[in-house]
Order: C-alpha cells, then sequence, then structure tokens
C-alpha cells in the first residue's frame, strides 16, 4: 500500500483506489512537496453511514501544505430513499462547517443544502405532504405528470404499508402516524415502499418544499443565515435605520435595524464595453 501510494503522489500513477480499512492516517492532497500537484478530484463510490466516517475519507485528499483543494464527486442513485444517506451526512456536514466557520453561512448558503431536507422549510412541505394525501388540506403543487394512475390513492396505500398512514378498524378513517413530519422518519420508511412509489412521492415532496421556499421568499420571510456583503465588486448602500429604545434603559441599551440594498452585477456602461471587446458569434446577451 505504501508502494502504490508513492508511486500516486510521484505521478506515476493518476488514479488511487482506496477503502475505509486501508486508507486511515494516510496523505494523498497535492502537496507542495510532491511531484503529483495536480489537482484531486475526489469520488465517493458509496456515502458513509455516519457523518464521521465521510469525514475520515474526505481527510484523506484535503490537507494542510496542498496547493490546490480538492473537488469532491458524491455518488448517488436515482433511488428516492438513497436520499435519506445524504440527506444524513449532507446535515453533518454542514453543522461541523457552522462549528469550524462560527457562523450560519454553512447551514443554508452553502451546495450540501440542496441535500439537506431537515429544516423547517423541509418539515413544514413534509406536513403539507402527509396531509394532502390523506384528504386533510389541499395540496400545494400538483403531483409529479409522469406517473402513471391515481396518484394519491397509490401512494395513500405506499404510506399504509409502511406505517406512516394508520386505518381505524371499524370506521376505516385514514389518520398520519404521530411522527409524520420527522424528515429522518419519512425517508427512512419509504425506503419499503415500490420504486416507482418512492421516487414518484419523492419528488412530489421536493416539488413542494421548492414551492415553499418560494413562497418565504415572496413574503420576505425566507431565512438565509448570516450573509457577508460587499465581499467583492457588490455596491452596498445603507437605504434606512430605525432604533428601539429597551424599556428601563438608558439611550444605551437599544436595538437598531438596518436595511440595507446590495447591488451585484456592472453597469450597462462596463457591460457595453465588454460586449464591444467581445464580439464573436457567439457573444452577446441573455434576455430573460
Amino acid at each position: 500500500n505504501l508502494t502504490e501510494k508513492q508511486r500516486f503522489m510521484d505521478g506515476e500513477k493518476n488514479i488511487a483506489i482506496i477503502s475505509e480499512a486501508a486508507s486511515s492516517g494516510i496523505s494523498l492532497q497535492a502537496d507542495r512537496r510532491v511531484k503529483n500537484q495536480r489537482r484531486r478530484v475526489h469520488m465517493t463510490l458509496e456515502l458513509p453511514w455516519s457523518a464521521d466516517r465521510a469525514i475520515q475519507q474526505f481527510g484523506r485528499t484535503h490537507r494542510s501544505n496542498q496547493v490546490t483543494a480538492p473537488e469532491y464527486v458524491f455518488l448517488i442513485s436515482e433511488l428516492a430513499g438513497e436520499q435519506r444517506f445524504a440527506s444524513i451526512v449532507a446535515k453533518r456536514l454542514e453543522s461541523l462547517g457552522a462549528l469550524t466557520h462560527g457562523d450560519r453561512r454553512a447551514t443554508e448558503t452553502r451546495d450540501l443544502s440542496r441535500f439537506n431536507f431537515d429544516n423547517k422549510y423541509g418539515r413544514n412541505a413534509l406536513e403539507i405532504v402527509m396531509k394532502s394525501i390523506v384528504k386533510s388540506d389541499s395540496p400545494l403543487v400538483s403531483p409529479p405528470s409522469d406517473f402513471k394512475g391515481d396518484f394519491f390513492k397509490e401512494i395513500q396505500s405506499g404510506l399504509i404499508g409502511v406505517g406512516l398512514i394508520n386505518v381505524e378498524d371499524m370506521s376505516g378513517i385514514l389518520t398520519l402516524d404521530k411522527d409524520y413530519n420527522n424528515i429522518g422518519k419519512f425517508l427512512n420508511r419509504i425506503l419499503g415502499m415500490e420504486v416507482h412509489q418512492q421516487n414518484a412521492l419523492f419528488q412530489y415532496f421536493s416539488d413542494t418544499l421548492a414551492a415553499v421556499i418560494q413562497e418565504a421568499k415572496r413574503n420576505g420571510r425566507y431565512d438565509m443565515g448570516i450573509l457577508d456583503l460587499g465581499s467583492g465588486d457588490e455596491k452596498v448602500k445603507k437605504l434606512d435605520c430605525r432604533k428601539f429604545l429597551t424599556p428601563g434603559y438608558t439611550t444605551s441599551g437599544h436595538v437598531e435595524l438596518h436595511t440595507v440594498s446590495v447591488e451585484r452585477g456592472m453597469s450597462w456602461e462596463e457591460a457595453t464595453h465588454i460586449w464591444a471587446d467581445q464580439n464573436g458569434p457567439d457573444d452577446g446577451f441573455y434576455v430573460q
């Protein structure tokens, strides 16, 4: 193993295949002291069951004294139930990012957030989905268009089979399980449904979640965590400042609410100057 590792670091071999058992402790990063300093692309063939093990694996190629940070590629099948593993690992990695960065930037704005459904928007979307399936609430979005058959009827029977929906013995009335909006339980149980059912249900859940987030953004209630303003070429301008005094305190005990506008992008003049320099057949403006 050490010989093969050295061949990879010397550039004699371009691909290193490592297992969890044999990879602990070895360094495969693009170290400044080795011959092979090309950027590492770390592909995970199977997501580990725990985020701690995932961190151990990623740590092989992401270490100090490296020329470039690695690119990570996660391979996940299209089976909806498998999103559970991605969701668990993503949530742990995001919380780790929040702890190491000292803020919440890692939780809502990073790319991993699309795999983490276990947040207030995900739970809200799941509640709407489950209630619409038992007909106790109106659906927020229409069911997947490519689903053959009666979507709500089939998904209803599938969820009864995995115990997320209960049927009263005498009356036949459908009731939801007490943890019906638990994301982890939902992703775990739908693994027991037929493949076409779980994929359609997960698609319906994803569409509902997108609608919930869009509605929150439209109402100005979407929480994006802590953001950096004016970090690049952005123009930040303070529009308004409101001061609220705390009862029983002097003027030192007060809260200020600042409203700011952030202008990202470039002016029309800058855009036309760039366009004048780049006027090939494939250059131009996109119209929305």
